[in-house]
């Protein structure tokens, strides 16, 4: 962070600019590879995997979203109020 920002406090010029970087890369990517991503003659019933393999994707997602769920809000609950705007050591 540059000085000028430090001074001014401002945080969101320089998370903009790389968020345009990303943004733009990713989007000149997928313009440069649209033709060739998916076949024309392909739709998607073709394109999807079997239903056995679906299905088993569908049970472990089941099980695991809400144990991610809920560890990502206890770690939440556990960690709230530790960290301060004006602190300035790790």
């Amino acid at each position: 962070m540059s000085l000028l920002s430090r001074k001014k406090n401002w945080q969101l010029i320089p998370f903009l600019g790389s968020l345009a970087i990303v943004v733009l890369g990713l989007s000149g990517l997928g313009i440069s590879l649209w033709p060739y991503l998916v076949p024309p003659l392909l739709d998607y019933k073709a394109a999807a995997a079997p239903e056995s393999s679906l299905l088993f994707m569908l049970v472990g997602v089941a099980l695991i979203l809400p144990v991610i769920l809920i560890y990502t809000g206890w770690n939440y609950y556990v960690f709230r109020g530790k960290v301060h705007e004006h602190t300035h050591h790790y």
